[in-house]
């Protein structure tokens, strides 16, 4: 039977909202808004516009962690529990689901190739990071 792993999720959401905030403003920020033909000196969002991003992303981030535990463990029962079996497992949805979306984007929305390793190196980080995160908060 598996027990959800509720630790896990929790900082599986922090991790990916601070992941995305270093990734997207710190480290890439000016690059990706470029990329997305975003002025930086432009209008600046309002607060109510803001706190939708946040807690849409927030949500977002829930039902990817929530939804990857779920396959995590389905994959610890199949070839039982191990990092090495979870990291290959986040290979596997990275390059099954997240590397697909962002090819569709370079084929049918044009974006540049910057753009999608971007958004592919941080859905990466992102996936081994939960991982970890699993892995480290396992319920035993």
């Amino acid at each position: 039977m598996m027990s959800f792993n509720f630790l896990g999720i929790v900082l599986s959401v922090v991790f990916s909202i601070v992941l995305g905030f270093v990734w997207y403003s710190l480290i890439f920020g000016k690059l990706w808004m470029r990329l997305l033909g975003i002025d930086p000196n432009g209008p600046k969002p309002t607060g109510a516009a803001m706190a939708k991003s946040i807690l849409l992303g927030a949500f977002s981030s829930l039902l990817k962690a929530a939804i990857f535990y779920i396959f995590l463990e389905a994959a610890f029962l199949f070839k039982g529990p191990s990092l090495e079996s979870g990291l290959f497992l986040s290979a596997l949805l990275w390059v099954g689901s997240s590397l697909p979306n962002e090819l569709d984007l370079v084929a049918w929305e044009m974006k540049s190739w910057k753009f999608v390793l971007i958004n592919g190196s941080y859905e990466a980080l992102r996936l081994v990071g939960l991982t970890a995160i699993f892995w480290f908060t396992r319920p035993d």
